[in-house]
């Protein structure tokens, strides 16, 4: 330089600009530009055509540093930092405010390039006056590129703010033209119209996975990262809650375009499908644990329940959701949504209707039937169990995907499946229904019941038992006025014979208290188990018996009580004799004993 660097106007310009962007006093700037270094540094952007930036910020220990490039990239950008440029020549000293441009990086660079792409670059191509000398074509498509690239910024901005956003094009936009008749009535070959639905659906397809992506971002990919501490699954779900609510406010716009939201719950429809089809593995669900199998259908069948019933309380109180905006009902038929949806569930219901099946009858307990006069009945439930594992087989060889909906495979085998095991389960009624009349007691009878209970709750063989279940219950019905009858013939006896009573070798009052409990026990045991077999079968003849059961089971507690009276009576009687003196004397020289009757 022919000045000094002090006196350079140049360099008092780079000083007094770095000063005002970050500013920071002049003592810190002497103190580093009197490092020869930093003097050369700034000597070569100002006179070399080779160096053409130079940055002035703060490091991490907050020193002030003067460098031509970001040493170690690794590291965030500084938050303290100002920049320099020129072209490709040495700034001259009339000139150097023209030739140097110099600014800050905003702490938000993203942001602050959306609002120059918003406010400078979309103008420049967008704007139809700058565009008339192009051909209409290329206009179109530039104007169309810009429109999604401004798209696209706007969604990289969300994620850079931690935020889902979700994009809504500027010709979807154009939808809010029209009012709903409007839209039900446009015609098909409106051009313009079909481009806006066109672009509204491809808005949704876009929204599917981002929201996908949110839903299924989990704890544990969170939790299994290190540096974690107890706060960080509150951080969590904090940050779900506000990502679901970000995501709400911003799909207001599309509920305002009911016509359109079939797009949006067949797609849900069809990620339910494809998750329950990669979840329970169609072409081995028959062959899999039946336990597990059940369970997981189960689960799949809740799941979607859940999702049904959500649907219809929305549907149902979606206009209380946001007062302030205008809401259009929706008018559209459910099965327009939910045709396949529903014939999914269906057949869901189906496979686990034959599964369950399958768990009942290869867990028939055959081996409880082990009396001489019921071998015959265990012959025949083990030929209906051998029938059932050769319709189940079909399921088990099969080939094809019981959860395609497009093929009639499973159908016509589930039907044919169906029809043959109603009959078995006809069969099976019948039998253990006659099984239940070889019995000699009710509680028997209802042990059989309990033993078999999985198998004869099934529908057919349900309607089939209660048939032939009458019988032992007008048994116990029997047994309960056998009990009334010993229990008058006793009280007359009483009444008559008095002491004349003996039972199981006790005392008259012990011998009659134990047979009223043994009298009770009798009524107790069959009560116990026609409570039991009342659980599972439907009969019109346990309401008189249990009424029959009422009105006796309250006589024995009745005559237990008369006979501690009876008893009470006769102590009396004991202790006044007591009172009597068994030996008198006379003169005090003989001695008599009193034989008088009262005593005895």
């Amino acid at each position: 330089m022919s000045q000094s660097d002090s006196e350079d106007i140049r360099v008092n310009h780079i000083s007094i600009s770095a000063q005002q962007i970050m500013a920071f006093g002049s003592n810190e700037w002497e103190e580093t530009f009197q490092k020869e270094e930093n003097k050369t540094l700034i000597k070569d952007f100002l006179d070399t055509i080779t160096s053409n930036i130079l940055l002035i910020y703060f490091d991490t220990t907050e020193k002030l540093v003067f460098s031509s490039e970001i040493k170690n990239s690794n590291l965030p950008l500084p938050k303290r930092l100002c920049f320099f440029l020129k072209n490709r020549k040495a700034v001259s000293m009339a000139n150097y405010k023209q030739e140097i441009i110099f600014g800050n990086l905003s702490d938000f660079p993203l942001n602050q390039y959306q609002n120059l792409f918003k406010k400078v670059l979309m103008p420049i191509f967008c704007n139809p006056s700058n565009s008339q000398r192009w051909p209409i074509e290329i206009a179109h498509d530039i104007n169309s590129h810009i429109k999604d690239f401004q798209t696209d910024l706007l969604y990289q901005v969300g994620l850079a703010e931690q935020k889902t956003v979700l994009m809504v094009p500027d010709k979807a936009k154009l939808i809010e033209n029209y009012d709903q008749d409007q839209i039900s009535k446009q015609d098909c070959r409106n051009q313009e119209f079909q481009n806006i639905m066109h672009s509204i659906t491809e808005m949704l397809s876009n929204w599917i996975p981002i929201v996908q992506e949110v839903l299924e971002f989990t704890t544990e990919q969170v939790i299994l990262q290190v540096d974690q501490d107890p706060t960080t699954e509150i951080s969590f779900w904090n940050d779900r809650k506000e990502q679901l609510e970000f995501i709400y406010s911003q799909s207001k716009y599309y509920k305002s375009v009911p016509s359109q939201i079939i797009v949006l719950l067949k797609k849900i429809c069809y990620i339910l499908y494809k998750k329950t089809h990669k979840f329970l593995d169609p072409l081995s669900l028959f062959t899999v644990s039946r336990d597990k199998a059940i369970e997981n259908i189960k689960t799949s069948i809740d799941i979607m329940s859940v999702f049904l019933n959500s649907y219809d309380d929305c549907r149902e109180y979606f206009h209380s959701l946001d007062n302030k905006t205008e809401i259009y009902p929706w008018k559209f038929p459910d099965k327009r949504v939910f045709s396949q949806f529903e014939i999914l569930v269906q057949r869901l219901k189906e496979i686990l209707d034959i599964i369950s099946a399958a768990e009942t009858y290869f867990n028939i307990p055959v081996n409880k039937l082990f009396k001489m006069q019921q071998a015959e009945y265990r012959k025949r439930l083990e030929n209906i169990q051998s029938q059932f594992t050769q319709e189940f087989k079909v399921f088990e060889k099969c080939t094809y995907d019981p959860l395609d909906l497009n093929s009639n495979a499973f159908p016509e085998d589930y039907i044919s499946f169906l029809n043959k095991v109603k009959e078995l389960d006809i069969q099976i009624g019948i039998t253990i229904g006659q099984v239940s009349l070889l019995c000699d007691s009710f509680e028997e009878a209802s042990q059989i019941m309990n033993t078999f209970e999985d198998i004869i709750k099934r529908p057919f063989a349900n309607k089939e038992f209660q048939k032939l279940a009458s019988l032992p219950i007008l048994n116990v019905s029997q047994e309960f006025l056998n009990v009334k009858d010993n229990y008058d013939s006793l009280a007359h006896r009483i009444e008559h014979f008095d002491d004349l009573i003996v039972y199981n070798n006790l005392p008259h009052i012990s011998g009659v208290v134990q047979w009223t409990l043994d009298q009770q026990n009798k009524l107790s045991f069959p009560m116990k188990s026609l409570k039991e077999f009342s659980e599972n079968i439907e009969n019109k003849d346990n309401e008189s018996v249990v009424a029959k059961y009422k009105k006796i089971y309250d006589h024995p507690k009745e005559f237990e009580k008369y006979l501690a009276d009876k008893c009470k009576i006769r102590i009396a009687s004991v202790n006044s004799k007591l009172d009597q003196e068994v030996l008198k004397t006379v003169n005090r020289i003989e001695i008599f004993v009193n034989f008088h009757s009262q005593m005895y």
